[in-house]
């Protein structure tokens, strides 16, 4: 069986690593990023079944992150919106 590809943004490192524990865990292969503009440009430009991200960070914010990566990767996902602010994301699988 393949494993899925996760990617998880946090300034936490110890958030990061229960997080990569857990997913690896149960068959993903997870990158992790402290930067929040590092984990965009990655969620960007590669393919992940999954983005977990915080939403307070230094550099970008959570929030940032998941609007700029839906406006690049419309195919892949979908997105509510409710007054200016995502309520939910949903991958198509």
């Amino acid at each position: 069986m393949e494993k899925k590809k996760a990617l998880v943004i946090d300034d936490e490192q110890i958030v990061l690593d229960s997080v990569r524990k857990i997913l690896t865990d149960n068959n993903y292969e997870v990158d992790v990023s402290l930067s929040g503009r590092k984990g965009l440009d990655w969620a960007i430009h590669r393919q992940y079944d999954i983005l977990l991200t915080d939403i307070r960070m230094p550099d970008i914010g959570g929030m940032r992150v998941l609007r700029d990566n839906v406006c690049f990767n419309l195919d892949d996902l979908g997105c509510g919106i409710r007054d200016g602010r995502i309520t939910h994301i949903a991958y198509h699988i």
